[in-house]
């Protein structure tokens, strides 16, 4: 460690202040605050390598940047000294602190300048930097790779939803070839599906399957809108096999109290966007108390649902991991009948279920909806086959996206667990690797 220097952040970098960005016509240059980008700008502040640091807002994100940018004025852009830091490095090194313990603000957790200045560093050489940088870089880039394609992966499930149970493809598809009449209100669509080259309709990739779609519509009351014909409108109460609800337990009701490890309790504030968010806050329950709380254990199919603050967001449990539902969360298990788990998880994300979930729900300042009124939430239901085919098509895909999700959390704890032994030299590049890179 004889070689590596003790230093202050400002003598390695520059911090300069991010600008209004209002006046700016909209291009091609990302355009950042603490959230990320906002939006893309005609122009930018800095063409260099720069790290972007909080100012105002979520003092914990931190952006290494290597390409045109302009940032806000809660965010701080920053020149490095390349003669005594590799910029990555430095990213890497800042990312270690717990920037928010510093917070100076009140109202809003706020950043200095002379704050951040004088945050400590340990620097290594330029060529071990440059190490460090680049295997926790080459982490970070296969943690993205995954991320974006279990993004894709997400895109084309939700795509062959839309195809089948909202546009109704196949339907429009076969009614065309049978010379069917195509009601008015599809009549727009129908010329737009006209335009698709045969070759990539069901018709001609899989004409067994698609016989399985009716050819014809009919115009649904309930749901305001034509359907395929034979197909049928439910509710929730109808398609699914269970609805748990334990909004109001809490351990000290059931006689125990929070652990330190253990079954994971999730609550509301960590489901959004089809995702499990904020896993730093979930706290945990012992045997004993999970089994008084779940007397119906959550089971891999299941869709666990926001009841409120806010309501409607959800997540698709793909795997066996035994969730206590906390706080303003139902569980929905579809009956595998008049539905099936991933069907039920679309169509509880197409505007027409939003709408109802949305017009059943009660209060003022907060609107929930009540258990009773869940339940009559309205549910397309197609024949028992199709629904079987598009489970199968769509496992295949979330089968790859959960191999892929734990591929990302093996590589995370990796990368959390070396940044910061790296970082401090607890854990020393080996000086082939260093001539190497």
């Amino acid at each position: 460690m004889s070689e590596w220097s003790n230093i202050s952040l400002g003598e390695v970098l520059t911090i300069k202040y991010g600008k209004d960005h209002k006046k700016l016509e909209d291009g091609m240059i990302p355009c950042y605050g603490t959230g990320g980008v906002m939006r893309y700008v005609e122009k930018s502040l800095s063409e260099e390598e720069s790290i972007l640091l909080p100012r105002k807002g979520s003092l914990n994100n931190i952006y290494y940047i290597n390409e045109p940018f302009w940032t806000v004025d809660t965010l701080f852009w920053s020149k490095v000294d390349k003669e005594k830091a590799i910029p990555k490095y430095l990213f890497y090194a800042i990312s270690s602190f717990d920037l928010a313990s510093l917070n100076v603000g009140s109202a809003v957790p706020s950043l200095t300048v002379p704050v951040l200045n004088n945050l400590q560093l340990n620097l290594p050489p330029l060529p071990e930097q440059k190490a460090i940088a680049h295997i926790l870089g080459k982490l970070d880039d296969k943690i993205e790779l995954n991320r974006q394609m279990n993004q894709t992966l997400e895109d084309m499930a939700q795509v062959l939803f839309k195809s089948w149970f909202v546009d109704f493809d196949p339907v429009l598809d076969n009614a065309m070839a049978a010379g069917n009449k195509i009601p008015e209100a599809l009549q727009a669509m129908a010329e737009k599906r006209s335009l698709v080259p045969d070759e990539q309709k069901l018709l001609s990739k899989n004409p067994e399957l698609a016989s399985q779609f009716p050819s014809s519509f009919e115009y649904n009351e309930t749901l305001g809108k034509w359907i395929p014909e034979g197909w049928e409108d439910k509710t929730i109460d109808e398609v699914t096999a269970l609805v748990i609800d334990h909004r109001g337990q809490t351990p000290k009701k059931l006689g125990g109290d929070w652990v330190d490890y253990g079954y994971p309790a999730i609550s509301a504030k960590n489901v959004k966007d089809r995702k499990l968010i904020r896993q730093d806050t979930i706290r945990f329950v012992n045997e004993e108390l999970y089994t008084k709380w779940m007397k119906e254990p959550i089971q891999k199919g299941d869709i666990i649902m926001t009841s409120e603050a806010p309501m409607g967001e959800m997540f698709f449990v793909s795997d066996d991991t035994p969730y206590c539902l906390s706080q303003r969360l139902y569980g929905l298990r579809a009956n595998g009948i008049d539905t099936t788990p991933m069907y039920l998880f679309g169509w509880l994300h197409t505007k027409i279920a939003r709408a109802d979930l949305e017009a059943r729900c009660t209060g003022t300042t907060v609107t929930g909806i009540k258990q009773s009124e869940l339940r009559k939430v309205v549910v397309l239901s197609p024949p028992k086959l199709i629904l079987k085919t598009y489970e199968s098509k769509i496992d295949a895909l979330y089968s790859k996206v959960n191999t892929d999700q734990e591929q990302t959390e093996t590589l995370t704890q990796l990368r959390d667990t070396l940044l910061p032994q790296l970082i401090s030299g607890k854990v020393r590049v080996p000086e082939g690797f260093v001539e190497k890179i």
